[in-house]
């Protein structure tokens, strides 16, 4: 018994260390978010909803994460804009989905 309380707590102080840095990246990663929507003249008003999550490395339960999508829902049409970034949040790729289009940004 002396052996197992020891082992419970540094298993979930493991699991604490690894868990919420991940979490926390993803609300760093807003505002980076947000200045490459005011780059592309995209008001706040605008936007409906903005959700950020990890890209993982291919294969079953991988928890490698190689980078992170943004999806930017808007309330003024039916589609929404990707912001695909790298681990440390640089924008590698933008583009646009459904019925929404802006100037100079690709659409699928």
């Amino acid at each position: 018994m002396r052996n197992i309380i020891p082992k419970a707590v540094l298993s979930a102080a493991l699991i604490a260390g690894v868990t919420l840095p991940a979490a926390a990246r993803f609300e760093n990663l807003r505002p980076d978010v947000e200045r490459h929507l005011s780059t592309k003249g995209i008001s706040e008003a605008d936007v409906d909803k903005i959700s950020i999550l990890p890209r993982r490395r291919a294969g079953e339960g991988s928890d490698i994460v190689r980078g992170y999508n943004a999806t930017v829902s808007f309330h003024n049409c039916d589609g929404h804009l990707v912001i695909s970034m790298n681990r440390v949040g640089h924008v590698k790729d933008v583009y646009s989905r459904g019925a929404c289009s802006f100037p100079g940004v690709p659409s699928y």
